[in-house]
């Protein structure tokens, strides 16, 4: 997984674009459903973590096992999340964080089967034969949504500061607000970032 990882993306920091991305399609799955709120994603990063939340359209426990976790499956392969306008369909970003991480939680509620589920899953143990990722029922809370929290080893703590200036770069043009540590960063339209002939 390290070597796909490295292989695949230029920056360790790729799991924040990964997440970051999975919880705007998330967000646009659930304004494409009809439902009424006030999309947000949050971002926080520390040396020894860092977590992605959003009050999306949320994951059942079945898409959570059969294609949050599962490598070359994505749920965003069809007519509908293409007419939501989703921008990830590879599949591919849920294992990609253990390039970077040693640990993965993510606790996500559905906001069309109300079900709530936390799963986590460490490095040292993935296997391809084995059933290596626990999955937790919880009580739902009534908020849709999902939160990944990527545990990052000592010997490797993020660069704050850098991480946070790389996501600042891809999220500046979503038409979704982003809280990086707190702050919302700055939304630019994309008309006056391109220079005009």
């Amino acid at each position: 997984i390290e070597l796909l990882a490295a292989q695949i993306y230029p920056s360790p920091y790729a799991l924040l674009r990964e997440n970051v991305q999975n919880a705007f399609d998330a967000i646009m799955l659930r304004k494409h459903s009809g439902q009424s709120f006030e999309p947000a994603i949050d971002v926080i990063i520390e040396p020894s973590q860092i977590i992605v939340e959003d009050n999306g359209i949320g994951m059942s426990r079945q898409e959570l096992r059969e294609h949050f976790w599962r490598a070359g499956s994505s749920s965003k392969n069809t007519d509908d999340a293409r007419a939501a306008g989703v921008v990830g369909t590879f599949g591919i970003g849920a294992m990609a964080n253990f390039g970077v991480a040693s640990q993965l939680s993510v606790t996500t509620e559905s906001a069309i089967r109300r079900e709530r589920t936390k799963a986590v899953a460490d490095r040292e143990t993935l296997s391809t034969s084995e059933n290596c990722i626990q999955l937790l029922v919880e009580p739902p809370s009534g908020t849709p949504g999902t939160t990944v929290i990527a545990t990052i080893p000592p010997a490797t703590p993020v660069d704050v500061r850098a991480a946070t200036d790389y996501v600042k770069e891809f999220v500046q043009f979503l038409a979704v607000p982003v809280r990086v540590n707190g702050v919302v960063v700055i939304q630019d339209e994309m008309e006056a970032a391109v220079p005009k002939p």
